[in-house]
C-alpha cells in the first residue's frame, strides 16, 4: 500500500488545487467561486501554523474543521450536485472524525477508512470537480471541432485513397 509522507500530501492538494483553478477559469459558474474558495481556504488552514498546532493538541479536530470549510461552501451552492458532491465530502470527514476517535463500533471499517483516507478523498474531489463540468458543452465543442476537421475531407471528395 502507498503511504503518503507530508510532501507528497501537499504536492496531491497542490494537484487539486492546480485543477481546481483551471476548472475555475473555464467555468462562470457561481458555484465553481464557492468551491475554489473552499479549497483555497483549505490549503490556507493546511500551511498555516494553526494546523500544526491542531495536529498537537487534538489531530481529530482537522476533520470537522474540514467539515465546517464543506458545509460553509454547501449555503453559497445553487446547483444541487454540486451540492450533493459537496454535502458527501463534509459528511465523509465527519465519519473520519468518529473513525479517528474509534467511535463507529467496527474496528476493521474504521482502520479501513484511515487507511484509505488520501484515495476516498481523492475519489471524492474528482467528483466534486466532475459534478461542475457542462457536459453537454463538452460534446458540442467536440463534435464542433471533429466536424470542422473532417468536413474538407468528407464533402470536399478529399478522401484519401485505399490501399488493400
Amino acid at each position: 500500500m502507498i503511504e503518503f509522507s507530508a510532501s507528497q500530501n501537499v504536492s496531491l492538494s497542490m494537484i487539486f488545487m492546480a485543477a481546481y483553478l483551471v476548472a475555475f477559469l473555464f467555468s462562470k459558474s457561481k458555484d465553481m467561486v464557492c468551491v475554489f474558495g473552499a479549497n483555497v481556504v483549505a490549503q490556507c488552514y493546511v500551511m498555516s501554523p494553526l494546523y500544526n498546532y491542531t495536529l498537537e493538541v487534538n489531530p481529530s479536530l482537522v476533520f470537522l474543521i474540514y467539515a465546517s470549510i464543506y458545509f460553509t461552501a454547501i449555503r453559497f451552492i445553487t446547483t444541487y450536485k454540486v451540492i450533493a458532491a459537496c454535502f458527501i465530502m463534509a459528511l465523509f470527514e465527519g465519519l473520519m472524525y468518529k473513525a479517528y476517535l474509534n467511535e463507529l463500533g467496527n474496528k476493521g471499517i474504521e482502520d479501513g477508512l484511515y487507511d484509505n483516507y488520501e484515495y476516498i478523498v481523492t475519489l471524492l474531489h474528482l467528483t466534486i470537480l466532475f459534478s461542475m463540468v457542462r457536459w453537454d458543452v463538452i460534446r458540442s465543442s467536440c463534435r464542433r471541432f471533429r466536424d470542422n476537421l473532417l468536413f474538407p475531407f468528407l464533402h470536399q471528395r478529399l478522401i484519401l485513397p485505399f490501399r488493400g
